[in-house]
């Protein structure tokens, strides 16, 4: 991806497009997502999920900075299929890493802030060392996993809840972007 303005590679285009009729809220994915942290008591107003977070911002028209290429792809993945996209640096796990709920002992190092605990039962991306590396499912990502220059494989994490994740009627849409098709370019990124 050669033009990191924000909303105009094709994905966000065509992600501004379906905005169009309305916003981000209002999308299934985003509907499925604010559900879902409804039901672990949280508001989903206060904890947005990344990708509704990327897809609000586009909407306002702000700019997002370049990360990483990678990161920047995941990103706009996610805008694209409405649907939390990371990319995790697999060199730093030495352990595990699986969706649970803390409890509350457990450690997180937010990109550019200081330590802190997840409450107790707080659904999170734990690892058997005590790490955190996403809070709030797909809220707060820990510095601890994230894309580095000198990163070199990369776990790539894609959650869908929407009732037609696995619709047939809606897979070319999700097919347009398949992880096959963007090998080359995570091969001339990470190698």
């Amino acid at each position: 991806m050669t033009n990191h303005e924000y909303g105009t590679s094709q994905r966000s285009v065509a992600a501004r497009g379906r905005l169009r009729s309305g916003t981000e809220a209002q999308l299934p994915e985003t509907q499925a997502w604010r559900r879902a942290v409804t039901r672990l008591g949280v508001r989903p107003t206060q904890y947005r999920c990344a990708a509704e977070s990327l897809l609000r911002r586009l909407r306002r028209g702000g700019a997002r900075p370049r990360v990483h290429p990678v990161v920047d792809l995941c990103n706009d993945a996610s805008v694209y299929f409405a649907i939390p996209v990371a990319g995790l640096d697999t060199a730093r796990v030495t352990t595990g890493i699986e969706v649970g709920y803390a409890a509350g002992t457990e450690h997180s190092v937010p990109l550019g802030g200081e330590t802190e605990h997840p409450e107790p039962g707080e659904v999170s991306f734990l690892d058997a060392a005590g790490r955190v590396h996403a809070r709030l499912w797909t809220n707060r990502q820990s510095g601890h996993l994230v894309v580095r220059p000198d990163t070199r494989e990369v776990l790539t994490a894609a959650e869908a809840l929407h009732g037609f994740a696995r619709d047939r009627d809606h897979e070319d849409r999700y097919r347009t972007v398949t992880f096959s098709s963007c090998v080359p370019l995570l091969q001339q990124l990470c190698v």
